[in-house]
């Protein structure tokens, strides 16, 4: 009998430790995903004002420079613009995943709008 409360009782320890286990890595990777997000949404967010900004740089350089010789002024623009839309919807598209929405810093915006960009329409 005795033999058998000590087993139970082992049992029973190693079932709460392993319980305690699996909460503790559940954690663990709650958090590291957590960190991930929220500097996902902001590299996006960084990544869209600099293809902003690069708008505005290309905008204000002369049509006959020597870097669009292979490619036109207007070419490259489009270009820009196509990869700030790219990024504009994935930046929404992860916004609306309920598991990340929650990770995002407060001080960013919870959809973009490729409008909200100065450089975009001009």
């Amino acid at each position: 009998m005795l033999g058998i409360l000590i087993f139970v009782g082992i049992s029973a320890l190693l079932f709460t430790c392993n319980i305690v286990s699996i909460g503790e890595k559940h954690v663990t990777n709650s958090v590291e995903n957590a960190v991930i997000s929220y500097n996902e949404y902001q590299d996006i967010y960084t990544t869209c004002n600099k293809i902003n900004l690069d708008l505005a740089t290309i905008r204000e350089t002369p049509d006959n420079d020597k870097q669009f010789d292979q490619f036109s002024k207007a070419s490259v623009i489009n270009a820009k613009k196509q990869q700030l839309s790219r990024w504009v919807e994935e930046y929404n598209a992860k916004s609306k995943h309920i598991d990340k929405k929650w990770w995002k810093s407060s001080s960013l915006p919870y959809e973009l709008d490729v409008n909200q960009f100065s450089n975009y329409n001009k």
